[in-house]
């Protein structure tokens, strides 16, 4: 937890809606598990897929969580960020141990935390690895061609998104989350434009 300075010092301040008096100090273990990828305060992480799911033996595709099996959980970065469960011993496999479930990069696009972007990840667009059952860590991405690209030089991949996220994490510049078309150009133009936006993709090299 965030730690704060004696009641004494200083004046009430607000930290994610709590008044506390003082300066409230985040660990940096705490600051790398923000920046979680929501599309906005109100919506849950991973479009409400169950994240223990992801890691079924066998698992071809995750399984949609349900509002009765919610669970709330808290970062220095954005505060409270909700994920969902398609059942009660998933949601208490998740409370009991949650980083051993959670997505690695907040689960934003891996391989644009390689290229230090925040692109927004495809819940269907995924990948459980890095070793045995017991270190296997989940990866999203904005694409499959994102997750072909990762994977066919996962190792180079993962050092730089290593040492990209610390920074991202924090929410320093240059970490506003955009959709994979706009800036990557990891797939084609139909796939997840905004409509807002134009699309010129290029492939990936």
């Amino acid at each position: 937890m965030a730690t704060v300075s004696e009641p004494s010092s200083g004046p009430l301040k607000v930290v994610h809606g709590s008044p506390v008096q003082g300066a409230a100090v985040a660990s940096e273990a705490e600051k790398l598990t923000g920046k979680v990828d929501v599309a906005s305060e109100a919506d849950v992480a991973l479009g409400g897929y169950d994240c223990v799911s992801y890691y079924a033996p066998g698992a071809s595709s995750p399984v949609l969580g349900v509002p009765e099996h919610e669970v709330t959980t808290y970062n220095v970065v954005q505060g409270d960020v909700r994920y969902r469960f398609a059942s009660a011993d998933n949601a208490e496999a998740f409370k009991k141990s949650p980083k051993k479930f959670l997505a690695s990069y907040g689960g934003y696009c891996a391989c644009g935390v390689a290229k230090s972007l925040l692109l927004h990840a495809d819940p269907l667009a995924f990948s459980v690895c890095c070793g045995d059952q017991d270190n296997q860590k989940l990866c999203m991405f904005c694409c499959d061609k994102a997750k072909q690209s990762w994977e066919a030089d996962f190792e180079k991949k993962r050092a730089d998104a290593d040492a990209n996220w610390p920074k991202l994490a924090k929410g320093e510049p240059n970490a506003e989350a955009t959709t994979c078309c706009a800036e990557c150009g990891c797939c084609n133009a139909a796939k997840r434009c905004d409509a807002a936006k134009s699309c010129d993709p290029k492939p990936v090299a």
